[in-house]
């Protein structure tokens, strides 16, 4: 049996604080191991406000994804100045992807999952596996803007997912999102 390793966003609480933890599973010969891979940073929540936010579809990967991370941000109370958003004393610059609250790494916690540095670099790296269909990239893809702590309508997913496979490349099937 071959090792299989899975990596996820652990939270701990330490002494009544919540701080985030890439940890891998390694599992081999039936049993499981577990290891903190990284320190992410102090765990932050915000509350989502209403908000009308246009995305720019004719973006490249990159920059579309860190407009869809703006809109995040606008949406849960951050104010933009010059690429760098602030929150009380939270700092976001996405030139650099830093989150930090003061000179300490962060990760917000919104919606179902984890805005951070990580999360945000594993979507701009997002690539297709050798002999992937397109559908497992679908599902692939709707996880990790899931885990990153993005919101995206259907029309924003496809989008991403059309940048992401080349139109020549897609097969006929309907992405349910």
């Amino acid at each position: 049996m071959p090792n299989i390793f899975v990596s996820f966003i652990r939270i701990k609480r330490i002494q009544g604080k919540e701080y985030a933890y890439l940890v891998e599973n390694h599992w081999q010969n039936n049993s499981s191991r577990q290891k903190v891979k990284d320190y992410l940073g102090k765990v932050i929540k915000f509350e989502k406000n209403q908000i009308s936010y246009q995305i720019d579809t004719t973006k490249q990967i990159k920059d579309y994804i860190l407009e869809l991370v703006k809109k995040e941000l606008i949406s849960h109370g951050f104010k933009e100045d010059k690429e760098i958003f602030t929150n009380q004393e939270i700092s976001i610059k996405l030139d650099d992807l830093s989150f930090k609250k003061g000179s300490k790494e962060i990760v917000l916690l919104l919606n179902e999952g984890f805005l951070c540095k990580k999360t945000v670099d594993d979507l701009i790296n997002f690539k297709i596996m050798p002999e992937e269909n397109e559908q497992n990239v679908a599902i692939r893809l709707a996880k990790t803007i899931l885990e990153s702590g993005l919101k995206t309508s259907h029309e924003e997913f496809v989008s991403l997912y059309e940048k992401i496979i080349p139109q020549k490349k897609q097969e006929k099937f309907e992405i349910y999102y």
